[in-house]
């Protein structure tokens, strides 16, 4: 009667396991499964495609429980990649427009730019910033005013130190490691981000240096 109970006891955990797997099988399948919007910024757009015509694509996507519908402009994007395996490219190279890449060439910025999205966190560029920040605010005493003059001249000196070398390993396609727009992409996103985030970083730094003047005189 005891060996009967053990091996229920032993059946049901065994069950709840095996659910629970499934489940979050399941749950992974739906996360891959998504339609992909890959956007000339580099980003990607992650939903259900509605549709895909002249006024533009109109794609579905869930945040927080709730499902929104947005109306892109093909002008915004590269490509469209759908969860059965079908891809379209909706770049093209028009010189009137400005767009003098042609689809190869994009594609390989683009992927560059994503590669930084995913690949580059600007911590460095953030403690930098709060220190030089820092730096500036407290050297400017109770005249917090002066030190925005050095904040706004530490923004582009991120700029200056070259970007950190792209790892092979972290790329899937290394033919892209030949490519020149891959690289300037890389670069293009890289340079965004360490002066966005330095100024920011370099501000707040600010005042918590102007504050620590004040606290301290």
């Amino acid at each position: 009667m005891v060996e009967a109970k053990i091996v229920s006891l032993t059946f049901k955990t065994f069950r709840m396991k095996l659910i629970l797997v499934f489940l979050a099988v399941l749950v992974s399948f739906i996360g891959i499964s998504q339609d992909k919007i890959m956007l000339l910024s580099g980003k990607v757009l992650r939903g259900k495609i509605l549709s895909s015509d002249t006024t533009g694509v109109n794609y579905e996507y869930t945040k927080k429980g709730k499902t929104q519908t947005v109306l892109l402009d093909h002008y915004r994007i590269y490509s469209l990649d759908y969860a059965n395996g079908n891809s379209e490219v909706i770049y093209k190279r028009d010189s009137i427009a400005g767009r003098n890449y042609t689809v190869k060439q994009m594609g390989a910025f683009v992927a560059g730019e994503h590669y930084a999205f995913e690949h580059f966190n600007g911590t460095g560029t953030v403690i930098y910033g709060l220190l030089s920040g820092a730096l500036a605010g407290y050297s400017a005493k109770g005249f917090g005013l002066f030190a925005a003059p050095a904040v706004l001249a530490f923004g582009f000196t991120t700029l200056i130190p070259p970007p950190k070398k792209i790892n092979p390993d972290n790329v899937a396609d290394k033919e892209l490691l030949k490519e020149k727009y891959f690289l300037e992409g890389y670069k293009r996103v890289v340079r965004s981000k360490r002066l966005g985030r330095g100024m920011v970083s370099a501000l707040g730094g600010a005042v918590v240096g102007v504050t620590i003047a004040l606290l301290t005189s």
